[in-house]
């Protein structure tokens, strides 16, 4: 299988460059994309993309992870790779992963997405193997949060969705499902594309015996992160699951309640009013 790597930076080039290396001796190609960074950044990435013989696509301003990521998928594919590998720029491939992903995808048919095991490089326990995804409550989740990697039954299974974290795709799943929605910016912009690829008849699995390496975020919030979760998880409801706007509501409903709870009793009254509030009601009253 022919393979172009797709790999987003904003101003992290060093963990962007240990992705890259992690990945670049199992495919064909690796695409770099900045997205807006400084130009310290941009100046150590493009020596290290001319180093390796990677392609770096510059987009100039930061356009979020979904458009960001875009930009290089359509590369990809108009470049005429069998399947495209997408992986945050902190997550890194551990030995054999990639061709066991590879290996997996091109025993089937209509398979169309596979995912590997994905790992906390702090901790090593597992973040998650498979993914849930349950269309009646619109809720996503991790399958086997905090386990023990030597617990983890090898065998290949079916996901409900696969993580953004990373993912090998063949491209004629993006040419017949299209490419992440970006209204989606970050966080979902996954869940929804996998829903999509659902719909157009491909399969979706985990490979748990290919292991990735993630670097988990910081243990206090960002506003940010939790102002697009609010906001996505309503974009999700809605615009992918066709949900009304008081069936969105109402779904979303307990967890939002629960996160605000949960963020007050911490004393985070900013992220709660700024984050979950404001995040919620953008979803729920954006026509599209």
């Amino acid at each position: 299988m022919k393979i172009a790597a797709v790999i987003l930076n904003w101003n992290r080039a060093e963990l962007t460059e240990a992705a890259a290396q992690s990945v670049m001796s199992d495919v064909s190609q690796v695409y770099l994309v900045d997205n807006g960074s400084v130009a310290e950044q941009i100046e150590r990435l493009t020596t290290f993309a001319e180093k390796h013989g990677m392609t770096l696509i510059r987009n100039g301003v930061n356009l979020g992870y979904a458009a960001g990521n875009n930009r290089a998928i359509d590369a990809a594919v108009r470049g005429g790779y069998d399947g495209i590998l997408v992986m945050n720029n902190d997550a890194a491939a551990e030995l054999g992963a990639v061709p066991a992903l590879a290996g997996h995808l091109e025993s089937e048919s209509r398979l169309g997405v596979v995912q590997p095991t994905v790992v906390s490089a702090a901790t090593g326990r597992v973040l998650h193997t498979r993914c849930s995804l349950d269309i009646r409550k619109g809720t996503a989740a991790w399958v086997d949060h905090g386990r023990d990697i030597e617990e983890i039954d090898g065998d290949p299974k079916p996901t409900g969705y696969v993580s953004g974290e990373a993912f090998l795709a063949k491209a004629e799943v993006f040419a017949q499902a299209g490419d992440f929605d970006e209204r989606y910016d970050l966080y979902f912009e996954d869940v929804e594309w996998s829903l999509r690829v659902r719909d157009a008849g491909w399969r979706l699995a985990t490979v748990p015996h290919a292991v990735f390496t993630h670097v988990v975020s910081a243990s206090v919030p960002s506003l940010t992160g939790i102002y697009q979760r609010a906001r996505n998880r309503m974009f999700f409801l809605r615009f992918g699951l066709g949900a009304t706007r008081l069936a969105a509501a109402r779904l979303s409903a307990r967890r939002q309640l629960l996160l605000v709870g949960s963020l007050l009793r911490r004393g985070h009254v900013w992220l709660a009013v700024r984050g979950v509030v404001a995040g919620w009601t953008a979803g729920l009253i954006r026509a599209r």
